[in-house]
């Protein structure tokens, strides 16, 4: 009951996704791929709005939402970092907002002036590793719920029989 109560509770503060995405980010494996997923969104709307022509600091304050509220302060950090005259690349390293792929193709994007093809690459890449994880776990996932479905009907029928084998032996006797 406590349980539900606190669930209900956090829906109604913080929203149903936000919830749902801290209650899976309890679970460590998850907790990375989640981060990627946030990394990825934010990759790929930065890339949208420099091609639109908004400066970096502008598509910070924009994105800040698509993060979670720990790479929102890590947004912070590289804002100020970016601020202080340091590169996109080098602010999101700084600030720890980016994976080893993504720090690699951004440090290039940012040698050639190309950052925002880069920062479209790097989301690519992080949506199409999120796409097989997302295969992978779901081929391992149905077979474990087959299982468990067949056990949870095994159990109904052996309980809807229970009475009547009670019944027939009360009459044998």
């Amino acid at each position: 009951l406590f349980g539900f109560i606190w669930i209900t509770r956090k829906i109604l503060m913080q929203g149903i996704e936000n919830t749902l995405m801290f209650l899976l980010s309890g679970f460590k494996p998850l907790k990375v791929r989640l981060e990627t997923l946030y990394l990825s969104r934010f990759f790929r709307g930065l890339a949208l709005l420099l091609d639109a022509g908004a400066t970096v600091i502008q598509s910070f304050d924009m994105l800040e939402t698509v993060l979670s509220p720990k790479q929102q302060q890590q947004l912070k950090q590289a804002k100020v970092l970016v601020l202080q005259g340091n590169s996109i690349s080098n602010a999101l390293y700084e600030s720890k907002l980016n994976t080893a792929v993504s720090s690699r193709l951004l440090a290039a994007g940012d040698q050639n002036g190309e950052i925002s093809a880069m920062l479209r690459q790097s989301a690519d890449f992080h949506d199409l590793d999120l796409s097989q994880f997302i295969e992978r776990f779901s081929r391992l996932l149905e077979p474990v719920l087959m299982l468990a479905i067949g056990v949870f009907i095994g159990l109904i029928v052996v309980l809807l029989y229970m009475p009547i084998f009670e019944m027939a032996s009360g009459i044998q006797s």
